[in-house]
This record gives C-alpha cells, sequence and structure tokens, in this order.
C-alpha cells in the first residue's frame, strides 16, 4: 500500500503564496511472509529506506505525487 496525502485539506492564500508543501509519504512491507532470517529483514528494511527516500527526495524537491508513486512502486517491484 502506498499513501500519499496533504495535511491540510483546504490551502489559504499565505500558504499559497509561500509555496510550502505538506505530505505524507506511507509504505507497506507486506505481510504474511514474516520470517526470523536476519539478512532477509535486513534486506527488505533497505529496500523499504530506499524507497521512502526516493520518494520524499522527490516530493520535498517539488515533483509530483504521481511521480513519487511511480518511482516507490519500481523501486518495491
Amino acid at each position: 500500500m502506498l499513501l500519499i496525502s496533504p495535511f491540510s485539506m483546504s490551502m489559504d492564500t499565505a500558504m499559497a503564496q509561500n509555496n510550502d508543501r505538506n505530505y505524507s509519504l506511507v509504505i507497506h512491507g507486506g505481510a504474511g511472509s514474516a520470517t526470523k532470517d536476519m539478512e532477509v529483514i535486513a534486506a527488505r528494511e533497505a529496500v523499504l529506506g530506499e524507497a521512502l527516500d526516493k520518494g520524499s527526495s522527490i516530493l520535498s524537491s517539488g515533483g509530483t505525487s504521481l511521480d513519487a508513486v511511480e518511482t516507490v512502486i519500481r523501486i518495491l517491484e
């Protein structure tokens, strides 16, 4: 699951002039395949971290939510 949502549903004039951007980026690493193998866990967490870092980088630099979602999905595939 991937979710990107604004913190505020409405934008006032000051925010519009300020170009402040608030976002949330949430990913889900899957379920049902839990393992206790520390190497597998570390590898999975590394990929999840990479996906979050890349998605956040896109959004914080002014990229679109579509660009962020597509990039994160490609990493997770």
